[in-house]
């Protein structure tokens, strides 16, 4: 029974998380849109800037009831406003990008929330709602750092500069320009480039700003075969430099290059209308000042066309002796002027508020940026501070293995040494053995020469005896382990060897003294040193055998056949040293 509820309750658990992963898998397989449609968005957004109509009409073949989850139909939502925008369609609703605004705002991307701000201006700024238009645009650039569409980016400069120019805050319309000229430059777009010059050439000739002119007109003019690709006719530039700046050297030469140019805009027909009446041509001022007129009357010209008019046309008039038309000019002017003024304070009233409240935002967001840098910043120092102590503690730990595996290599060259130490000192222990031992011998022998022969010179009985003498005090010094190096061992064997070489001169001299015969025969014979010394022995009563262990002879009975020989010994005489002691 226990092992049946035991079954029931896994068996109850197992389906419980088996429903569970089932519903989230739906949910996750419902949420998405079908594959076909992902695909043709995906079609639409890549052909969008090089064939916007072929765009729009892809998007808006998809149907929309088949979209699934925020993000697929926020996505579909910013498409639509992009198509909408780059086929012309000015719209004022907020319908179709709603459904981007609500998910990107929380979770798009830089990039996303940069395009969903700039559409959403651009609808405030098809609406006439200027001032929200230019908060949406600055709002959108706030991020600039983290954006990576560029291209986008500078869009939103140009946009937001075009918004401070219908506030005549044309410093700000620089500004703006600029930082889109910046981008341009940067991705080598040079018709895009060079609008944003010529833009901030106009802002500079409206502030009178020579320098910012100066820089912008050697801009352009670098480029003389694209600036009519800009939409902007730099000859009319030039003219209102010249005005401006008060150049009369250029100013001919200008007016006869705008002259030439088909199709004069208002702009230009004013420019010329000025320009000529400070060339002095009042006639022609004249006349062009009745173009700008017709102009205005055919209703193709804003209020600030008016205001423009009506500022130059006074002087003009003045100079073709028309008082009346300069005195109805003014006063158009001054109504006009008061009209902009007007116009300009109340919305400024209104942009000053909302421009408050954006940098109120601007100001938290910098703060919680601050602040997310300063805890970043903690967390790599503190990084730093535990690489830095365990990089520490790594070369401290090779330090030490270095260390002691030097240690272990200078311990093993010691016991090295003490190795070859060792075995020199075996060496040098039989070496003195050898010499205890032959100099034992060579006492032996002598002693028993003393003891079995009684009738020795007794110059020749006291050499042995100094010889006997020197060689107890060798083999002592030996014994006492008074010989601590290697070179008083050399010293001693020096010793005994010289020592020797004076006991067998000695030896020579006694016999020489003592038996001529016998070192008379050796000379005859030719004998050498050795011999010489052998048969001395033999003369003084050693036998062969004493003498040969005496002076190193290997064989005693060939050594004295061979001295037999030499000396021509009589076969008379059975031992050679029976020989010797009859010559003695």
């Amino acid at each position: 029974m226990n092992k049946m509820n035991s079954f029931r309750k896994h068996l109850y658990r197992f389906s419980k998380i088996l429903l569970l992963c089932s519903t989230a898998l739906i949910c996750v397989v419902c949420n998405r849109s079908p594959k076909e449609l992902q695909q043709n968005m995906d079609e639409a957004e890549k052909i969008l800037s090089s064939h916007p109509d072929s765009g729009l009409r892809i998007l808006e073949d998809i149907d929309t009831t088949l979209l699934k989850g925020r993000e697929d139909k926020a996505r579909y939502a910013l498409l639509k406003s992009i198509a909408l925008d780059k086929n012309y369609v000015d719209t004022t609703s907020f319908q179709v990008l709603k459904p981007a605004l609500d998910y990107y705002e929380k979770k798009g991307s830089a990039d996303e929330k940069l395009k969903t701000r700039y559409y959403e201006g651009r609808i405030y700024q098809n609406r006439g709602e200027l001032e929200n238009a230019l908060m949406r645009f600055l709002y959108a650039a706030q991020d600039s750092v983290k954006c990576k569409d560029k291209e986008m980016l500078a869009k939103v400069y140009v946009a937001s500069g075009a918004m401070y120019y219908a506030q005549y805050d044309y410093t700000a319309f620089m500004d703006m320009n600029k930082r889109a000229g910046n981008i341009y430059h940067s991705l080598n777009d040079t018709v895009y480039y060079l609008k944003a010059c010529m833009r901030v050439l106009l802002g500079a000739i409206l502030t009178e700003n020579k320098k910012e002119s100066n820089e912008m007109l050697a801009i352009c003019q670098r480029f003389p075969d694209q600036t009519s690709s800009t939409g902007y006719d730099i000859n009319n530039l030039k003219v209102s430099y010249d005005i401006i700046f008060g150049d009369s050297l250029n100013l001919k030469k200008d007016i006869l290059d705008l002259k030439s140019k088909p199709n004069l805009s208002f702009q230009s027909i004013m420019n010329l209308a000025y320009a000529t009446f400070l060339d002095g041509n009042a006639e022609e001022s004249l006349k062009y000042l009745s173009e700008a007129n017709a102009y205005l009357a055919s209703g193709k010209c804003n209020l600030d066309d008016s205001i423009k008019y009506n500022s130059i046309a006074p002087d003009i008039f003045v100079a073709n002796d028309m008082p009346k038309r300069a005195i109805a000019a003014y006063k158009d002017y001054i109504e006009n002027i008061t009209h902009r003024h007007n116009y300009l304070f109340n919305s400024q009233l209104m942009f000053t508020n909302d421009k408050y409240k954006l940098e109120l935002d601007v100001a938290q967001q910098k703060y919680e940026r601050i602040h997310s840098q300063i805890v970043a910043s903690l967390i790599i120092a503190l990084c730093v501070i535990f690489l830095l102590v365990g990089l520490f503690l790594i070369l401290r730990i090779k330090k030490q293995r270095k260390e002691l595996r030097e240690n272990y290599r200078i311990l093993t060259l010691k016991y090295g040494d003490l190795m070859e130490d060792n075995r020199r000192l075996e060496i040098k222990s039989r070496e003195l053995i050898e010499e205890v031992e032959n100099l034992d011998k060579e006492k032996i022998g002598l002693e028993s020469l003393l003891k079995s022969n009684h009738t020795l010179n007794s110059e020749v009985d006291k050499i042995i005896k100094d010889r006997i003498e020197v060689i107890n005090d060798l083999i002592r010094e030996i014994v006492t382990d008074n010989l601590n190096t290697h070179t008083q061992l050399t010293k001693l064997r020096k010793y005994i060897k010289n020592d020797k070489e004076r006991f067998l001169n000695y030896l020579y001299d006694t016999v020489r003294a003592a038996y001529p015969k016998v070192l008379a025969k050796c000379i005859s014979a030719g004998l050498d040193k050795k011999e010489t010394y052998f048969v001395c022995f033999l003369a003084i009563g050693l036998y062969g055998k004493e003498a040969s262990s005496y002076l190193g002879v290997s064989n005693s009975n060939k050594f004295s056949a061979r001295l037999r020989k030499k000396m021509n010994v009589p076969e008379e005489y059975p031992t050679f040293r029976q020989y010797i002691s009859n010559l003695s």
